[in-house]
């Protein structure tokens, strides 16, 4: 299998980042379908895990990862340790107080500079913001030469 089939890349200056946004539907949903999201959750990991581009999980996961008796909570973050991966929003990001939004990314990459969290504008979830450490692509120069074509004398190019 190819690693990553179908994941787009975004070119973000001189490199590439996988972008991957999770939705998983809340309370309306059966509990036990948590074990099925968790267990596709470790899927989509261990093909992301492989691609060499630096990458960015993001989205409502509708785990109170805040809350350390939280069940999910903990095999959310093992299956992270596990793969050596960072979660990186640390404040409330619903107006029940958890933090249900998420920004993964490994702990090598070093990629996010800080994640802000911003009033909610028309949900009941507060908008994450995040600056991301980017090289950013220097400015090219380039030197060209040109001469006046009417100042040619034809005979002696000739």
């Amino acid at each position: 299998m190819i690693p990553n089939t179908g994941i787009p890349k975004l070119k973000v200056s001189l490199s590439y980042i996988r972008l991957i946004i999770v939705y998983r539907p809340g309370s309306s949903i059966h509990k036990s379908f948590m074990a099925d999201f968790l267990s596709e959750f470790e899927k989509l990991l261990t093909d992301i895990i492989l691609c060499k581009e630096q990458f960015l999980i993001t989205g409502d996961f509708i785990i109170h990862v805040d809350n350390p008796d939280n069940n999910y909570a903990c095999k959310c973050f093992d299956l992270l340790s596990f793969f050596g991966l960072e979660q990186h929003v640390t404040e409330s990001t619903h107006i029940h107080g958890h933090t249900l939004d998420l920004l993964i990314t490994r702990n090598s990459d070093l990629m996010v500079k800080e994640p802000l969290i911003t009033d909610r504008l028309f949900s009941d979830h507060f908008t994450v913001v995040v600056k991301l450490n980017m090289t950013k692509q220097a400015n090219s120069q380039s030197i060209s030469t040109s001469r006046k074509l009417k100042s040619i004398d034809r005979s002696k190019f000739r």
